[in-house]
């Protein structure tokens, strides 16, 4: 889009909703013609115009601007519903067919009887239509009844739109009440938290005090407490916060005494919303959001389950079967890595954890090969599409995501896969565990039979989930399995400075930054000081565009991923991703608008971005029906000008987006090291400043220089890395399983 900044005016129209040629899922991009009530001209309005409908009359202000390839359109800023109020306007609307029967003909006749005051006397004296020919009583009596549905519906929005409401959250709103919203709201408006995607406390507070909700009411303080565990658990991972912790958090937000935020905590135990629950003796209770503290709990317990029901199937020799399958497979396996495979064929539980390069792919495949030749079934699954490709490309074997596994239905969001109906498996590995989140793995211990064995493999020491919960670390610290730690590096990758390196960093030291290797061979791994975040941005998008392609004839595109801390700051993923289409994919048209943060309640023009054909993008949500996943990368290939579908190439397989479906896309030129996990890419280019310092974590540099396979190149300030190596804070979390399985009693009597 590039608007003439010379043809920009504001205008006011008022007029008829005539066609909507275009509206997403969310309702906050629409395009719509709009017949002017005033003139004869039509109008193409573009934005967020929320629920529209056909005929409807709106009152819209807006910017006139010209496209480059759609000419003049309004783009609008506030729609409020309204009614015409000259005789040409009330004619025009009638005449629209927005009451069932009246049409044009009919439309004449009622202005022409009664003027201006036409809409008055459908809604206020109805009675009076049967002095305009024609019209008898039943005709009456439809009209009435259809102009009542009308001003209903019309009176709603009039109401969500005083209360300053957005068009594209009025539109979730009346999605989630229909016609109960007005009711529901003035009795709590605070339930908008919980029932509507994107409200958070903020908004619904300050729809609250437009109601006249007082602010020392115990409705508001136990929302605040509400809104605070989903934030700690969206934000910071958390499935649960100490009882003090969460009090304070309550008086910060609201700035009210200790007293009233225990009382909202109170009120929302008493209502069922927030469970509590004393974990350590002695001590505070923790409180739970009822959802999370139902997986938490559940999962504990199908854990005792599993550990006290016997194994089905042949009895396992692991000495004698490990050795038949290095003999197989040419291999010769570490102590370690047998007892790995020992553990996975005589326990019902067991973990596997371990950096890069000591082997862990290895012995999944030993593991298989056993399990196969003695006819016992197998499923292998990872959390993502990344992952669960890597694993069938590194295995050789089918691997599936959890959620396809577990038949996971995005109508429902239920798994097809319960204890009413478990998985038939007699085996179950899942790779990457340490992406697993709470709610996730719960789903996936609900899917399987008491009798399965379960194995977990997963580097323990990376990032933790994106979801809450720390899930392997929990199971780990709490004893209750049998787990294998792999510390051997394999010859193959004894001499990888990336393996090298990331096994350093683990340990609190800073990684070998000599900058020539033996022999006079370009290196794995280079850090380049820069200090200030826009000379880091300069250098990276340099060493993107042109140095590292070039030097070591990687692609730009394909092989070369930038990964970063954060979303926002001259090195977030936001700045980033914008530098580097203006260098990498130029192209001004034709193009969409995509926001960076799709969950976000609104976006300022400088949070979209600009997709265009040849752009690198990400697919951030799993598509069934599509075959594409979470974590996906691909490359635009073309953007319909009719319809704006999106036609985008992932690894070969071409998959078309409709218009409403593009907000599963997202700019991947740079991500977040957290939306890496589970993925490898040839080379990695990080950015570490001193901006990023609040994620500047061990675990999360860790990460990083894991994802990449030939090349890392870090770039920044010197403090910054060595704050993120000295930095172990990254894994702290408040989560109940680890205590609730150290406790669990290991009988079905519980």
């Amino acid at each position: 889009m590039s608007p003439d900044p010379n043809a920009s005016d504001n205008v006011d129209i008022q007029g008829i909703v005539e066609k909507i040629l275009f509206c997403n899922d969310k309702g906050d991009y629409t395009v719509a013609i709009i017949q002017d009530l005033n003139g004869n001209e039509a109008h193409k309005v573009v934005g967020p115009l929320g629920p529209l409908e056909i005929s409807s009359a709106v009152q819209i202000s807006g910017t006139l601007e010209k496209h480059d390839v759609y000419g003049s359109q309004i783009r609008a800023t506030r729609v409020v519903p309204t009614v015409p109020t000259s005789d040409f306007g009330i004619r025009k609307y009638l005449a629209s067919g927005v009451i069932d029967g009246v049409g044009s003909v009919l439309a004449d006749r009622l202005v022409d009887a009664f003027g201006s005051e036409t809409l008055e006397i459908l809604e206020n004296q109805p009675q009076r239509l049967k002095e305009v020919e024609g019209v008898g009583k039943k005709k009456i009596r439809s009209i009435s009844q259809a102009f009542k549905s009308q001003e209903s519906q019309r009176h709603l929005l009039i109401f969500l739109h005083g209360l300053g409401l957005g068009p594209s959250l009025i539109a979730r709103i009346l999605k989630t009440y229909g016609q109960a919203t007005i009711a529901t709201l003035k009795k709590n408006p605070y339930r908008l938290i919980r029932d509507v995607s994107g409200v958070g406390f903020l908004s619904a507070d300050r729809i609250a005090l437009e109601l006249g909700v007082p602010p020392e009411s115990v409705e508001r303080s136990s929302a605040a407490a509400d809104h605070h565990l989903r934030i700690s658990a969206e934000r910071g991972g958390n499935t649960c916060l100490p009882r003090a912790v969460l009090t304070s958090e309550v008086q910060e937000l609201l700035g009210c005494t200790a007293e009233k935020a225990k009382e909202g905590i109170d009120h929302g135990i008493e209502n069922g919303h927030l469970v509590a629950e004393e974990l350590k003796n002695g001590e505070d209770p923790w409180i739970y959001l009822h959802s999370l503290h139902w997986s938490e709990s559940s999962a504990a317990h199908r854990i005792d389950q599993l550990l006290t029901t016997p194994r089905v199937g042949p009895t396992l020799v692991p000495e004698a079967l490990t050795a038949w399958a290095e003999s197989l497979l040419k291999i010769e396996l570490s102590p370690r890595q047998r007892d790995a495979v020992a553990a996975a064929l005589t326990r019902k539980f067991s973990i596997i954890t371990g950096g890069p390069g000591v082997g862990k792919t290895t012995v999944i495949r030993s593991i298989c090969t056993i399990l196969e030749a003695k006819k016992v079934s197998v499923a292998l699954a990872a959390p993502t599409g990344r992952a669960a490709k890597r694993l069938k490309e590194t295995t050789g074997r089918q691997a599936k995501t959890l959620h396809r596994m577990l038949r996971f239905d995005p109508a429902t969001s239920e798994f097809g896969h319960n204890q009413s109906r478990p998985l038939e498996y007699d085996v179950v590995i899942i790779d990457e565990s340490s992406m697993l989140d709470i709610w996730l793995f719960h789903s996936l211990l609900d899917g399987l039979k008491d009798s399965t064995t379960l194995i977990l493999v997963g580097d323990v020491d990376q990032l933790p989930s994106v979801g809450p919960g720390r899930v392997l670390a929990d199971i780990i610290e709490s004893k209750t399995v049998e787990v294998v730690r792999l510390t051997q590096i394999f010859r193959q990758s004894e001499q990888s400075q990336i393996v090298v390196n990331a096994h350093r960093i683990n340990q609190g030291q800073l990684p070998d930054l000599s900058q020539e290797s033996s022999g006079g061979d370009l290196r794995e791994f280079y850090f380049i000081e820069r200090e200030d975040p826009l000379e880091v941005q300069r250098t990276l998008v340099h060493l993107v565009t042109e140095h590292i392609p070039k030097t070591f004839h990687l692609d730009r595109l394909n092989d070369i991923q930038v990964l970063t801390p954060m979303h926002k700051g001259a090195c977030g993923s936001k700045a980033l991703n914008q530098c580097l289409q203006g260098s990498l994919n130029p192209a001004p048209s034709p193009e969409l608008k995509l926001i960076d943060e799709p969950s976000q309640e609104a976006a300022s023009s400088s949070d979209r971005f600009r997709l265009t054909p040849g752009d690198k993008v990400m697919q951030i949500k799993n598509n069934y029906d599509k075959e594409v996943f979470n974590g996906d990368i691909g490359r635009v290939i073309s953007i319909s000008e009719k319809n704006k579908a999106v036609l985008t190439e992932f690894e070969g397989v071409r998959v078309l987006y409709e218009a409403q479906s593009t907000d599963e896309l997202a700019p991947s030129y740079a991500i977040t090291v957290h939306k890496s996990q589970g993925s490898e890419y040839p080379c990695i280019v990080l950015p570490l400043v001193l901006q990023h310092s609040i994620l500047l974590q061990r675990n999360l540099l860790y990460t990083a220089v894991t994802r990449a396979k030939k090349l890392v190149v870090v770039i920044g300030s010197r403090r910054a890395l060595q704050v993120a190596v000295a930095n172990k804070r990254g894994s702290e979390r408040y989560s109940g399983l680890g205590m609730r399985l150290s406790r669990e009693p290991k009988s079905h009597d519980d």
